[in-house]
């Protein structure tokens, strides 16, 4: 899975274990809160959304876990201002200032979710709304588009070998 910088969680490369040169995967939720470790200060927080649960990331990512909807809503709203992002820039390291630990982003100060004080109903519904959507549009496509490879052949054993040998390296 990819935490986009706008925030949107997406698959990300199908791997067998065998493929992955990560020793150890973390398994992720609907509605888990994700950053990436690496991004984060761009904007790299999302939602997982339905589409991506039971997916994997690496370890350069960080998981975490809201008591509802309405609450992980808050969190990542938070999270992606401005405000918030320099605080967690302010601990990160690497060559270009963009990594962060949880060790250290666990520091910075949020303001507390109180369900009484923050309605978030309504952007649970359209946040629901929108990944259904996609999905319905994402199941469409794929039936339209499969169709069109079998009809042109595009898929074959040949393709594949062809692909491979043009394919550069990972």
């Amino acid at each position: 899975m990819k935490v986009t910088y706008g925030g949107e969680v997406i698959k990300g490369d199908e791997n067998f274990g065998d493929e992955m040169s990560y020793s150890k995967l973390y398994r992720v939720h609907t509605w888990d809160i994700l950053f990436s470790n690496i991004g984060v200060g761009r904007g790299a927080i999302g939602i997982v959304p339905p589409y991506c649960d039971n997916c994997f990331v690496s370890n350069e990512y960080t998981i975490l876990l809201a008591n509802s909807k309405e609450e992980a809503l808050f969190y990542i709203n938070l999270l992606r201002t401005k405000e918030i992002l320099c605080d967690i820039l302010s601990f990160a390291t690497g060559m270009n200032r963009g990594r962060i630990r949880w060790e250290d982003m666990c520091h910075i100060e949020v303001p507390v979710y109180f369900e009484q004080k923050y309605d978030m109903k309504n952007e649970v519904d359209a946040l629901e709304s929108l990944w259904s959507s996609y999905s319905n549009f994402e199941r469409i496509l794929i039936q339209k588009v499969g169709t069109l490879v079998l009809q042109l052949k595009l898929e074959d054993e040949d393709s594949r070998l062809r692909w491979l040998a043009y394919k550069p390296p990972e």
